[in-house]
């Protein structure tokens, strides 16, 4: 066979080593397009952490930044799965309506410094908070955000103009200062580790139950429980558990057997518990502290 016939069946034929190449070259094409998606998918889900500003409206993007000194890049928008940290100011208030996307969350404070964030009567926030040691959400709009969690030394107060049905959550401090009250609604429970305070108005306990796990403060025949008549096992229900808890409790004595009503009442040992006036209790007690 002649060499010009040799070369000619040489590139009709590929060699072994050819095959072996293009199939290599193949797999490596398949990978990196399996990691190029893997890369996407993880920058589009990773949460970005922003800071607000000094000065700055909280509900504008502007106001934001990627460093905490208040320098760098502002976000987009607040409909992705960032965290929103509200530093760098002591006292902010919400200028306008701040709407966070589901995946969007608030951290007020940073854990060491006094902050308080007020959400006014005119305008409202809507997403999740979470509040940190040392801080204070101030809510005075009915509309109350979703309280992920209150860390050890953090305060929830209700100051509304209006009766306000407050967010569902286990709180540390917790402030009454509604002169038209606060409601629990109708949930399983609320928690009250830190001190339960009355400043202004009622807390009405709806058919939850109230579970208290540290002081109460400021009760008297005005800022006090309010019960309801409905029947045996719809609450509410009050437990005070924790061992070293203690206060003078009060009820309200507009309507007897009904305001003045509750379900079930349980002190827990080591609890030392004042009853300042009359109230009923329609189904259970447990007095295992001092009454």
């Amino acid at each position: 066979m002649s060499n010009s016939e040799q070369n000619k069946k040489n590139k009709r034929i590929p060699t072994r080593q050819q095959a072996s190449c293009k199939k290599a070259v193949k797999s490596i094409f398949s990978t990196l397009s399996i990691l190029i998606a893997l890369l996407y998918s993880f920058t589009q889900s990773h949460a970005a952490t922003y800071y607000s500003g000094a000065t700055g409206a909280l509900n504008l993007a502007s106001s934001w930044w990627s460093a905490r000194n208040g320098t760098g890049t502002h976000p987009s928008n607040f409909n992705g799965s960032d965290i929103f940290q509200i530093i760098n100011n002591t006292t902010p208030t919400l200028t306008g309506n701040w709407n966070l996307g589901s995946g969007a969350s608030v951290v007020l404070g940073d854990s060491s410094s006094s902050i308080t964030f007020v959400i006014p009567n005119n305008y409202w926030m809507q997403g999740q908070i979470t509040v940190t040691t040392g801080a204070t959400l101030d809510v005075k709009n009915n509309n109350c955000p979703t309280i992920n969690s209150c860390q050890i030394g953090s305060t929830v107060e209700f100051s509304g103009s209006s009766s306000q049905t407050i967010a569902v959550t286990s709180y540390y401090n917790l402030t009454v200062n509604n002169s038209n009250g606060i409601d629990l609604g109708t949930r399983s429970a609320d928690t009250v580790r830190g001190t339960l305070n009355f400043i202004s108005g009622s807390l009405t306990l709806n058919t939850s139950r109230l579970v208290l796990t540290g002081n109460v403060t400021g009760m008297n025949g005005t800022n006090c429980f309010t019960g309801n008549s409905g029947g045996t096992g719809t609450g509410p229900d009050v437990f005070i558990l924790s061992s070293g808890a203690a206060g003078t409790i009060y009820f309200d004595q507009s309507t007897f057997n009904n305001s003045d009503r509750i379900d079930s009442f349980l002190v827990g040992p080591g609890s030392s518990v004042i009853i300042g006036n009359r109230f009923t209790i329609r189904s259970d007690y447990v007095f295992n502290g001092t009454v």
